[in-house]
């Protein structure tokens, strides 16, 4: 048991969480298991309102999340063991909200507010930065609904409010493959683009000066 477990409140939900992940060559997800677990939480309005206090009001703990992919990703957990993280995110205008891949498989459900979630697919791959596509469902998610998110090809989609100022979605996440980025698609030209991490400059430039010190 962690101090930071015990703030959010979440020893009672970690181990649960924990026993739907397996680390494996491929990250792999007990996909009912997961959902099952999640929606737990999502019934735990005290853990959101805890995560929503410390944004508010403890600046250490919003310095924590300035280097997240999303301007809009609060991330609650990064399990030791790398099986999964849990993470939530504020839906509201101005959050990062395009259409995106992910690195990893993982479950997705509606913490407060209406969730709009866009699941979209390659028709046809034009090159490497420019596909067709075209949306292939939608759900909206009342709270403690929750749906499966693959990756890659497979799990191309888009998160937004579906109504009202704000949104709160809840992710729980397996190990991302190692891939180095996640790719942004815009649905109207096509174009394709990657998302770098934002410390991936300062590790490249890092290992450059040691290289470059060290040669003398």
């Amino acid at each position: 048991m962690t101090l930071f477990e015990e703030r959010l409140g979440l020893e009672d939900y970690i181990p649960v969480l924990r026993s739907s992940f397996q680390i494996e060559d491929e990250p792999t997800i007990e996909f009912q298991m997961a959902g099952d677990a999640l929606r737990k939480l999502l019934e735990d309005q005290s853990v959101m309102m805890r995560v929503l206090e410390l944004l508010a009001h403890d600046i250490h703990f919003v310095r924590e999340q300035a280097t997240n992919l999303f301007n809009n990703e609060i991330v609650l957990w990064r399990d030791p063991d790398g099986s999964f993280s849990l993470r939530m995110a504020i839906w509201a205008e101005g959050a990062d909200n395009f259409i995106h891949d992910h690195n990893a498989t993982g479950v997705t459900g509606c913490w407060f507010g209406k969730l709009l979630i866009e699941n979209y697919e390659i028709k046809e791959k034009i090159s490497e930065d420019r596909v067709k596509l075209e949306m292939k469902d939608k759900h909206i998610l009342s709270p403690r609904n929750v749906v499966y998110i693959k990756m890659h090809d497979e799990g191309i989609h888009r998160i937004d409010k579906a109504e009202g100022d704000f949104a709160i979605s809840l992710s729980a996440y397996s190990r991302a493959v190692p891939r180095g980025y996640i790719r942004r698609f815009d649905a109207i030209t096509g174009a394709v683009s990657r998302i770098h991490h934002p410390v991936r400059k300062q590790k490249e430039w890092a290992q450059s000066l040691l290289t470059l010190i060290e040669k003398g």
